[in-house]
């Protein structure tokens, strides 16, 4: 893949996420985004759409090559539907704003 096309490919993910870190809801740049495989390479994972979401620095390295926390797994199902940002706004308030734990 091509620089420019990665780019293109992580700006737009990081758009369906409304610019957000999915563990913490931190408003990212484009520069400051890191993509999270949910399942990680070294387990087998694939980059591609279904398995790639936006993180910050500090969850993406808090997170590793772990699966990610229950509640986060029923959000990538429900992005499907497009009812994401109302199911992070809760869990962003449940966990008082912090980075995953």
């Amino acid at each position: 893949m091509s620089h420019d096309s990665f780019i293109y490919y992580k700006d737009e993910i990081l758009s369906h996420y409304n610019r957000q870190c999915v563990y913490c809801g931190q408003n990212l740049s484009l520069q400051e985004t890191e993509l999270d495989h949910i399942v990680a390479r070294t387990k087998g994972g694939k980059t591609r759409l279904s398995n790639v979401v936006p993180s910050c620095m500090p969850c993406n390295r808090k997170k590793s090559n772990n699966p990610p926390p229950i509640p986060i797994q029923l959000c990538f199902e429900l992005t499907r539907y497009r009812i994401f940002p109302r199911v992070q706004q809760l869990i962003k308030k449940a966990r008082g704003n912090e980075h995953i734990t």
